[in-house]
């Protein structure tokens, strides 16, 4: 079996967000079971910089064939949406396939490569990535110049394609309006469960670092400092607990920085009673981010839009229990597990489920046991692979009808 990936942005531009890793993993884990899988995607790392990796030869990462093209749009503006040498290699290669993956939304290789699978025959399956989402659409970035790129572009992509595949039902359900009917399944983003675990050698070493005790509750958050993640809750959050407690909060805010101007309005936004509380650390290597799951006591993600980050299911394997918004797409099945604390996306919301952590710590314990449980149960690769695998082999076997399958 012969797959072509399509995506704007993969290892190791872990920079560019959530989308690279995921794919990522799931390539090598497709490459492992015997999946000839090659790779087209961009030089875009992500915060306005360019990875340094060998253009238009094959890099072999994990088995996984690697092509990365120059983006380019308009004079010099680099953007992972376009890249001249990447249409080309479409064009020239793609026959040579049996199937096509395209992962992500609203990007002129989606297009160009369902034209051309469309014209050999090709069969394609989608992975939304979120991107599909109302919210996704509606609620972030420039609408109107969204709806004019799916009017004249993406309908005639996501038309074509033979299969949907949603990280999760929430997912599917906000994304209904963009599939056309069409056939679709259910696969969430994997990680290595094994490991993600918690140690506690590391986790009492970087809490001395940082001189946090035993009663300390730390909160942490991992990903792209941005308007949309609504960090800005939390903090304001902090402002008012921590400063009628003598119990201390403390929040971790890992990440590389895509918006300059919210990451000044969240400094601007710590009263001098909690400067010391609000930690910033830059982007941490992903090997090491598991050290600091380890330390923390609560993930937060109160995000206004949100698919299945990658963040939050590392967080969970690593047994930390969640304080979520339910404009995370898979926030009924945190509630459902109860890996978690579901909060509207404003800040009496988020300040009420605070202030019960600190009036009963020992929820923390009982929630954190869940996330790991939940962890198991549906972020494991292994999992994950079986599942999109079982989907290609029907894709290629015709077997597909308009039903959907879970």
């Amino acid at each position: 079996m012969k797959v072509l990936h399509i995506v704007p942005w993969y290892e190791p531009a872990w920079s560019a967000g959530g989308t690279a890793t995921a794919v990522s993993i799931l390539c090598r884990s497709l490459a492992k079971q015997g999946v000839d899988i090659t790779v087209y995607t961009t030089d875009d790392a992500g915060q306005d910089k360019r990875l340094k990796i060998p253009l238009v030869q094959p890099v072999v990462l994990g088995k996984v064939k690697v092509f990365y093209f120059k983006c380019k749009f308009i004079g010099n503006y680099k953007s992972a949406f376009y890249s001249r040498g990447l249409s080309r290699a479409l064009k020239e290669n793609i026959k040579n396939f049996d199937l096509v993956h395209i992962s992500g939304a609203r990007h002129w290789h989606g297009y160009k490569a369902v034209k051309l699978a469309h014209k050999h025959k090709i069969p394609v399956m989608f992975t939304a990535h979120g991107s599909l989402m109302n919210s996704s659409i509606l609620e972030i970035g420039n609408i109107w110049l969204k709806k004019l790129y799916i009017s004249f572009f993406d309908k005639r992509v996501l038309k074509k394609v033979s299969a949907f595949h949603f990280l999760c039902e929430g997912e599917r359900e906000a994304s209904v309006n963009s599939t056309f009917n069409k056939p679709s399944f259910i696969a969430s983003n994997g990680i290595d469960i094994h490991y993600f675990r918690r140690d506690k050698n590391t986790r009492f070493h970087l809490r001395k670092k940082y001189n946090l005790d035993d009663k300390s509750i730390a909160l942490i958050y991992t990903g792209r400092i941005h308007p949309v993640k609504n960090l800005h809750l939390i903090i304001e959050a902090l402002n008012k607990i921590n400063s009628n407690s003598n119990e201390k909060i403390y929040f971790f805010i890992v990440g590389a920085v895509s918006d300059i101007s919210y990451l000044e309005f969240l400094n601007n936004l710590i009263s001098k009673k909690i400067k010391e509380n609000i930690i910033f650390i830059k982007s941490v290597p992903p090997k090491k981010i598991v050290e600091w799951y380890t330390m923390a006591d609560l993930f937060v993600m109160p995000s206004k839009v949100e698919g299945v980050s990658m963040s939050l299911i590392e967080a969970m394997s690593s047994s930390l229990p969640c304080l979520v918004s339910d404009r995370v797409a898979n926030f009924r099945e945190i509630q459902k597990d109860k890996a978690g604390m579901i909060v509207k996306p404003n800040l009496e919301s988020v300040t009420a489920a605070l202030k019960k952590i600190l009036k009963n710590k020992s929820l923390l314990k009982k929630l954190s046991e869940n996330a790991r449980r939940t962890a198991e149960k549906r972020y494991d690769k292994e999992i994950t692979v079986k599942k999109i695998l079982k989907e290609y082999e029907k894709i290629l076997r015709n077997e597909r009808n308009t039903k959907n399958i879970k």
